[in-house]
């Protein structure tokens, strides 16, 4: 199931696109019947920020729009996310409250789709939560690797 991912794709920085939860949940509504693929999606103020730094960072790289494969995948990812909340037995957790980092490397078929909760606290720029017996108030973080091509889970990594 797990292959090789290279290194540079799972510390890839800055993500494609920065969506929100409760807009991820729009785009697969439908699903798994039919993608609704946002049209002329105005970029967020932060995604205009990441292009700005990835334009120094990866000059040459050209960023694919969200299609029907990409969708697929993050409605995959989605239902790994709600797996996950169940298994933490916390009704709490909810998708409407994570921003959706997604990255889509076309050169390696790959979709690296990242949940972040939202998180008030920072220290110097990184979001800081300190759990109470265990448990984080705003939900784990998870990146997913996914092949566009067969949508397969390559890799699932939690972060903190």
């Amino acid at each position: 199931m797990i292959r090789d991912i290279p290194e540079d794709i799972i510390n890839f920085e800055p993500p494609d696109y920065e969506l929100e939860g409760s807009e991820v949940l729009e785009i697969i509504k439908e699903m798994p019947i039919r993608p609704i693929i946002p049209v002329n999606r105005e970029p967020t103020p932060i995604e205009l920020c990441y292009a700005e730094m990835r334009r120094k960072k990866h000059p040459n790289r050209e960023v694919p729009p969200i299609g029907r494969e990409v969708i697929e995948v993050l409605y995959d990812a989605v239902q790994e996310m709600i797996k996950i909340f169940k298994n933490m037995k916390e009704s709490s957790y909810t998708i409407s409250k994570y921003n959706v980092l997604l990255a889509i490397h076309t050169n390696y078929d790959i979709a690296a789709i990242s949940f972040c909760p939202k998180v008030e606290t920072f220290i110097e720029e990184v979001p800081f939560e300190v759990p109470n017996r265990g448990v984080w108030k705003n939900g784990p973080g998870v990146s997913f690797f996914y092949s566009l091509s067969s949508k397969s889970l390559l890799k699932k990594i939690y972060m903190r």
